[in-house]
């Protein structure tokens, strides 16, 4: 298999032919030093091969991979550029989220989504048991306002996956839930999120 194949790969400013007609390939465990003088369109080529710019008119390969159509290579590959640029209109966490989505990362909230509508999909049993405090944290059931609650508490279990102290009312089933959304997540602690989510 080919690293990095381009066919006629070409980009152009305006009148400006920063690359025309490239025609490269560079088979896998090969070290290849693409050289030229300024201005011989080396960085337009690497901010190609890497999506950071469209390309007028070619293709290219990456992993045999068209980079045109996917951009799951991203996640295979590195680049350490020579001078490091940020685009100075970007707040820092703005500019992070940019890079995790050209990359193709899946972002933290992204994550939770999932593995909350999944664990809804499963259409796991909820149920409600009424117990002393003391008891329900000893059973390992989760308490987030330690010091509002009463001496009798209501510990709702899903399935084997959640057990928490609250007031309710809540589903018989997570089948009955929706599809869970964030709005909004915010820390308020080390590890610990405040999350505000909607149910649709």
């Amino acid at each position: 298999m080919l690293a990095i194949k381009t066919e006629g790969l070409s980009k152009y400013f305006n009148n400006k032919k920063a690359v025309e007609d490239l025609n490269l390939q560079v088979p896998e465990g090969v070290i290849f030093g693409y050289l030229g003088p300024n201005g011989a369109g080396k960085t337009t080529t690497i901010r190609l091969l890497l999506s950071l710019a469209k390309p007028t008119k070619g293709k290219a390969y990456i992993l045999g991979e068209n980079i045109s159509k996917s951009r799951n290579y991203l996640k295979k590959i590195g680049f350490l550029p020579e001078v490091p640029s940020f685009y100075n209109f970007f707040t820092a966490k703005e500019f992070l989220n940019f890079i995790s989505d050209i990359s193709g990362m899946v972002k933290p909230n992204k994550k939770i989504e999932e593995m909350v509508n999944k664990k809804i999909g499963e259409a796991l049993e909820v149920r409600c048991e009424t117990m002393p405090y003391e008891e329900a944290i000893k059973k390992g059931a989760l308490a987030f306002f330690k010091e509002r609650y009463p001496q009798e508490v209501k510990v709702y279990s899903i399935g084997d996956w959640s057990k928490e102290v609250c007031a309710g009312p809540h589903v018989k089933n997570t089948k009955e839930l929706g599809k869970f959304k964030i709005l909004k997540a915010e820390k308020i602690g080390a590890g610990i999120q405040r999350i505000k989510a909607i149910l649709s």
